[in-house]
């Protein structure tokens, strides 16, 4: 983990992998204390200032002239002030810390999850989440999205342009659906369209965070590596603009071996993987690849 985080934080980063839990109780207790002794200098305040006030200030003649406009008679009721009181002293310190103390743990959790869903790009390890993952029914080039690591059979070279086409259909009808939601080679980014907790809560969880759902990915494996963790996003459209087939240009970042898959979560602790949200992945396509006679598209690799 310290290749992932500044080196100042190299001691809290061990300290957490080595006891987690007790170093999570030790931070909430840190941040109980300092508000504890926040609200502790708050009261001390308030009772100083009441006895600043009772000393220096003499109490305002009874014929003091009460004030004229609303806004003025609005600030100067007790029930005002006591709300903005306890607005400053109690409810925005105490709001402030608790978001301070969600983000530190969120930081404690989510990091490691990354890291370990990042080392298992690179190692290969994130193609066998699926357990008993075998060749799909119809042809050799059939790509079904359940595969987190599906092999082209394709050698690209670097900086050659690539035209990928996708055929999605199966009877007549697109066949590709991310569990019940039908979807595209292309994805979707509207993340209302997935149950609440998979929306706020697997977020995280995507393999690449900077694309949408379900997005057709490629990734170049160098002939001696056994996988990367450079992920590359296809756009793509329709033939023709109708139809279930569709097509991208890819250019190859590096020589090597292509492989596709779609952007979905993967369930990531210390040491595991889960391919869940992978396998009620449904569908087929049908794929070819058809290298083009120009060297760039003038534009990032998968534009």
């Amino acid at each position: 983990m310290g290749d992932f985080l500044p080196g100042f934080l190299g001691c809290w980063v061990e300290a957490f992998a080595k006891v987690p839990f007790t170093f999570l109780v030790l931070v909430a207790a840190i941040v109980g204390v300092m508000l504890m002794g926040a609200a502790r200098q708050r009261r001390v305040h308030d009772q100083m200032r009441a006895v600043w006030d009772s000393a220096f200030f003499a109490k305002p003649p009874a014929d003091t002239e009460a004030p004229r406009s609303w806004i003025q008679r609005l600030r100067s009721r007790e029930g005002y002030q006591r709300l903005f009181h306890v607005l400053k002293w109690q409810i925005v310190p105490h709001s402030f810390g608790l978001i301070i103390l969600l983000a530190l743990v969120s930081i404690a959790v989510l990091v490691p999850l990354r890291a370990n869903l990042t080392l298992a790009e690179m190692s290969g390890r994130i193609c066998g989440i699926i357990d008993g993952q075998t060749a799909s029914e119809g042809p050799a080039n059939a790509f079904v999205p359940t595969d987190p690591c599906w092999n082209t059979g394709t050698n690209v070279d670097e900086g050659k342009v690539y035209r990928i086409t996708l055929n999605t259909e199966v009877d007549g009808k697109n066949s590709w659906k991310d569990d019940t939601i039908e979807v595209t080679p292309d994805g979707f980014t509207d993340g209302h369209r997935l149950p609440w907790h998979i929306e706020y809560l697997a977020w995280p969880l995507r393999r690449s965070l900077a694309d949408g759902w379900f997005q057709t990915m490629a990734k170049v494996i160098p002939d001696d590596r056994k996988s990367s963790a450079r992920l590359h996003p296809l756009v793509f459209r329709q033939r023709n603009g109708a139809g279930t087939a569709y097509e991208a240009e890819f250019e190859a970042p590096r020589t090597g071996r292509l492989q596709l898959f779609v952007n979905d979560a993967v369930l990531s602790w210390w040491g595991g993987l889960n391919g869940t949200y992978y396998a009620n992945n449904k569908g087929v396509a049908v794929v070819t690849i058809e290298r083009l006679d120009r060297t760039s598209t003038g534009g990032s690799p998968g534009s």
